[in-house]
């Protein structure tokens, strides 16, 4: 089990509703209300003890949920004696402190893999803590100011850092969104779709139905090269950044690291759980890649 995860994937966690995830701030009240990442909860434990001293009895019957925040509103959760993390629906956790490896998230984080419940597959600690993230998603934290327009609603999933990201029409159709995360470029995969803002961004329309006869694979090439020279930021979307989107992110990555299809699709899955490529778009990209022409 990994032990940290990164700023940008807990931000594309945040944005996978399919994903059951708590995030869970360690740090002293006083810090988490300065500045929290939004939806996170804050924990504290009844003890004066050092956290090497913790046990699993205490954790289970002396945390207690305090606040979290959400569009800069402060709001009061039930106290919860007997928190027990068994029943707990969730098969993500995130533990967030200042720095990513504080004695208090370190120990917590060893206690809750103790007691998790079968089911629970991650129990990480952000890494570089909350300071770090709030440097790459300011908009995520509790202290930024974007609208709730632009944060009630999911981003879209970051596949590279700064460069490539994978969702839908509602995102392309956000210009807030587009603007916090400094898009420059945007790819339509949607025949239905039209291009929101072709005054303000550079886009490629390669449209087509997601229906399996569609021939997908005619736009790779036209593709890859939209996103490559880009110099920018490229959102690519089709309505839902299920299908004809993420049939297009995957052939990316495939020509990009060299990898073939499988890995490029579950790396793509792993930042964002509900792409599904129809069968015919998944039969092009494994053809795509027999004949050779996914690594040129």
């Amino acid at each position: 089990m990994e032990s940290h995860t990164s700023a940008t994937e807990l931000y594309n966690l945040l944005q996978d509703p399919a994903r059951p995830k708590i995030v869970i701030d360690v740090r002293p009240l006083e810090d988490y209300k300065r500045l929290a990442v939004r939806t996170s909860i804050h924990l504290s434990l009844d003890t004066q003890d050092p956290p090497e001293r913790w046990t699993l009895d205490l954790l289970k019957t002396s945390v207690h949920c305090v606040k979290y925040f959400w569009n800069d509103t402060e709001c009061e959760l039930k106290e919860s004696k007997d928190w027990g993390l068994r029943g707990l629906m969730f098969n993500t956790i995130v533990f967030v402190d200042n720095d990513g490896d504080s004695p208090a998230a370190i120990r917590l984080r060893e206690l809750v893999i103790q007691e998790a419940r079968t089911g629970v597959t991650s129990v990480t600690i952000l890494q570089g803590g909350v300071h770090n993230f709030s440097s790459t998603y300011p908009f995520l934290c509790s202290s930024h100011s974007a609208s709730n327009k632009a944060v009630d609603g999911l981003f879209p999933t970051e596949l590279i850092q700064d460069c490539l990201y994978l969702g839908s029409y509602e995102n392309a159709t956000n210009l807030e969104q587009l603007n916090l995360l400094h898009i420059t470029h945007v790819l339509n995969m949607g025949d239905e779709l039209e291009n929101k803002y072709p005054d303000m961004f550079n886009y490629l329309k390669c449209g087509l139905d997601d229906t399996s006869a569609n021939n997908i694979a005619q736009f790779f090439e036209k593709c890859i090269e939209f996103i490559r020279n880009s110099g920018g930021r490229v959102l690519v979307h089709c309505a839902m950044g299920i299908s004809r989107s993420s049939a297009i992110s995957i052939a990316y990555m495939m020509r990009k690291n060299n990898w073939n299809f499988e890995k490029a699709k579950e790396f793509v899955r792993s930042q964002r759980s509900t792409i599904k490529p129809n069968d015919g778009f998944t039969a092009q990209l494994k053809e795509w890649q027999s004949l050779g022409e996914s690594q040129q």
